[in-house]
C-alpha cells in the first residue's frame, strides 16, 4: 500500500503544482487542511483514504525541498539539544495519553502523536545537518557512499523487505513474528540483506546506465 499511495500522491501534487498555485500561494491553508484530514482519518482502509491521511507528509516534503536553504539557515542557528528535549517531552505526553479513555483523550493523543512526528523529523534533519557541517564526518568514505547511493538503496530495499517478510511468513508461519528471538533475527537479517542487495543493485544499475550512455555517444 505504501508505494501505490506514494505514486498517487506524486501524481496529485504534480498536477496541483503544474496547473494551480495552491501549493505555493496557499501553503498555510494546504497545511491546515491536510493536517486536519490526517487527524480525522484514524485507520485508512483503502488507497483513497491512505492518500488523504498521509498527504500532509508528502506536502511537507515538497515544501521542505522548495525552502531547503531557509530550513538550513534555521538549523544552523538553533540548538539540537533543545529540540531533543522538546521531542522527549512530547513523546512522554504521547505515551501517557495512549491508554486514555474518552473522545477528548483520544483527540489529544492524536494531536500529540502528530506534533511528536513533526518535531522528530526536524530533530533528525537538524542533527544530520549539524553532522554534515563537520568536515571530518562529511568526508568519510562511508557517508560519501551513502550520499551517492541513498536513493537507489531506498527504492530497491523496500521490495526486498516485503519479499523477505513474505518468505518468513510462509516458512515459519505468522506465530514466529511473536517470538522475540525470531523477531530480532528477522530485523537484523532484513537490515543487512536489504541494504547489501539494494546497494549492489544500485551500483550495477548506475554502471549499466553509464555504459549505455557511452555506447550511444560513440
Amino acid at each position: 500500500m505504501v508505494l501505490p499511495t506514494l505514486f498517487c500522491e506524486m501524481m496529485i501534487f504534480w498536477v496541483l503544482h503544474r496547473y494551480t498555485n495552491w501549493l505555493s500561494n496557499k501553503a498555510i491553508y494546504m497545511v491546515v487542511i491536510l493536517s486536519l484530514m490526517h487527524l480525522i482519518i484514524k485507520s485508512p482502509l483503502g488507497i483513497f483514504t491512505c492518500v488523504i491521511k498521509f498527504g500532509i507528509w508528502f506536502y511537507v516534503g515538497m515544501l521542505f525541498n522548495e525552502y531547503r536553504q531557509d530550513f538550513n539557515n534555521v538549523a544552523s542557528k538553533h540548538k539540537v539539544f533543545v529540540t531533543g528535549i522538546i521531542f522527549f517531552i512530547l513523546f512522554i505526553i504521547e505515551r501517557i495519553l495512549v491508554g486514555g479513555d474518552g473522545l477528548v483523550c483520544h483527540g489529544m493523543h492524536r494531536v500529540a502523536s502528530f506534533a511528536t512526528a513533526i518535531v522528530g523529523m526536524w530533530l533528525f534533519y537538524s542533527s544530520c545537518y549539524f553532522m554534515w557541517k563537520n568536515i571530518i564526518i562529511r568526508e568519510t568514505k562511508w557517508l560519501s557512499f551513502l550520499s551517492i547511493n541513498s536513493m537507489g538503496i531506498y527504492l530497491y530495499s523496500d521490495p526486498l523487505n516485503y519479499t523477505i517478510l513474505s518468505w518468513f511468513y510462509h516458512t515459519y508461519s505468522i506465530s514466529a513474528f511473536g517470538n522475540e528471538v525470531y523477531a530480532f533475527l528477522l530485523y537484523i537479517g532484513r537490515f543487512i540483506v536489504t541494504f547489501t542487495v539494494a546497494a549492489v543493485i544500485t551500483i550495477v544499475v548506475r554502471s549499466v546506465v553509464k555504459c549505455a550512455k557511452f555506447s550511444i555517444s560513440i
